[in-house]
């Protein structure tokens, strides 16, 4: 791609498809001008479940993406568990909010959390499933009246629910639904005040245990699932010096994953049909996402932790009845980073002095030209991943892996999607200079490495 089509590759945008209501909230931290109904919030995050994923998952589809908005360019700012998770809480990047790795999740300022700041309003509040990763079980999670936590598995798992640990024989999606149905039933009791409900199934995480119902549940194969002998020359060490998988590896991996999702599609369908029966649906503004992708063959491996689009592209629907269009489809950059500062938005809740949160509200119809992702090397991860970081715009990606043989000690990386989506052409490694990137690009991720609020892409 030349430097006059990457102009114009960020320069090309689709018509809005949302129908948005602004808000003038104008608190600093305590009440203030609030919207006349403020909703209440669902936010649903999956574990390791690629954009792809909710192909398998018509019941999820037809309540979220028929009934509001499909973020078609929906990312996670790092595809790495605990730091995603945190940003999705904090609305920070990870370079702000310092949980650089999987276990480093005391490191979360929470007074930053969405949970804090609507719990402080007034909301009530609860979690059921995965907080962050490795949380103590009898540590309340902070910023929640009630909470159903977990670390992961799928059956036979210890939770603390409410403070009292006890081992739960129930499918873990299925005891997440029970929770959350219960806790709804809890906040009936209470219509005047709205209601904050995070729910984070650990599927489709490995080591992906299906329900029996679905242990043998087959699926269409994907146009393209990777595997085999993929082009690497251009690729960074840690992808040249290990054997690809197999397609055979990749699709049993792809498989045992929708399996266990077909059981997060039961439990959101049960959880919506639980609104819709109490009167609370129209009234409720729900986000369904994840909290990285995966890689199913795609440059040889399995698994996420890389800049690519398979790591860090993640499901994303949001629905608000009355406030976002139904069905609309729309193609902006956004992510995880964006939930705290919507939700904010919504329920007319400014941040307090000193918060600086790196997301952007969904509901004012900003376009970025730009997306930040970054990971730093983690041992409890793929121990042979360097720390990268990447910008990402309409049409392209840019990447540098830091800390790599070579005088600079950096290798680079830079992408056309339009003509390679599957970003397998490193246009930086190909001996042609006609398509490389403005050299600016590095003088910009630099930039967007350090930035803080407004001044993030």
């Amino acid at each position: 791609m030349n430097r006059g089509r990457l102009v114009v590759a960020g320069l090309l945008v689709a018509a809005l498809a949302l129908a948005v209501v602004a808000f003038t909230g104008s608190r600093g931290g305590g009440p203030a001008a609030r919207p006349a109904s403020r909703p209440n919030v669902l936010v649903i995050v999956t574990d390791d479940a690629r954009a792809e994923t909710l192909r398998v998952m018509p019941k999820t589809r037809a309540w979220l993406a028929d009934g509001g908005v499909t973020f078609t360019q929906g990312f996670a700012t790092t595809p790495s568990c605990c730091p995603s998770r945190a940003s999705i809480l904090s609305g920070r990047y990870v370079h702000n909010h310092g949980v650089l790795r999987q276990r480093l999740g005391d490191r979360l300022d929470q007074r930053t959390t969405v949970a804090r700041y609507l719990r402080d309003d007034g909301y009530r509040t609860a979690m059921a499933g995965k907080f962050l990763n490795r949380w103590p079980l009898r540590t309340p999670p902070p910023g929640f009246d009630h909470w159903a936590l977990a670390n992961g598995g799928y059956y036979d798992q210890l939770w603390a629910v409410d403070g009292a640990l006890r081992r739960v024989p129930t499918y873990s999606t299925t005891f997440i639904g029970d929770q959350a149905v219960a806790y709804l039933d809890e906040f009936e009791g209470d219509d005047a005040r709205p209601w904050f409900l995070y729910l984070a199934p650990f599927a489709p995480h490995d080591p992906r245990v299906p329900e029996p119902k679905y242990a043998k549940a087959s699926f269409p194969a994907l146009d393209q699932v990777g595997g085999g002998s993929p082009e690497l020359d251009g690729a960074p060490r840690y992808l040249r010096e290990r054997d690809p998988v197999t397609p055979a590896e990749a699709a049993e991996v792809r498989t045992g994953q929708l399996r266990t999702l077909l059981s997060v599609d039961d439990m959101v369908d049960r959880v919506l049909r639980r609104l819709e029966a109490t009167g609370e649906l129209e009234g409720t503004l729900i986000f369904f996402l994840s909290d990285n992708g995966y890689g199913w063959g795609e440059h040889g491996r399995v698994g996420k932790f890389t800049p690519y689009t398979e790591s860090i592209k993640v499901p994303f629907l949001v629905r608000w009845p009355g406030r976002l269009a139904a069905g609309a489809v729309d193609d902006r950059l956004v992510a995880t980073v964006d939930i705290k500062p919507t939700v904010l938005e919504a329920a007319g809740i400014r941040p307090q002095e000193g918060d600086t949160v790196d997301g952007r509200s969904l509901l004012d119809g900003r376009r970025r030209e730009r997306l930040l992702a970054e990971y730093w090397q983690d041992q409890a991860n793929a121990p042979g991943i360097r720390d990268w970081a990447a910008l990402r715009g309409p049409g392209w990606q840019y990447i540098e892996n830091y800390d790599q043989p070579g005088p600079s000690g950096t290798f680079r990386e830079f992408y056309d999607l339009t003509r390679d989506p599957g970003m397998e052409r490193n246009l930086l490694a190909d001996d042609d200079p006609g398509n490389d990137p403005p050299a600016a690009l590095a003088a910009e991720l630099a930039a967007a490495r350090a930035c803080q609020g407004v001044g993030c892409p």
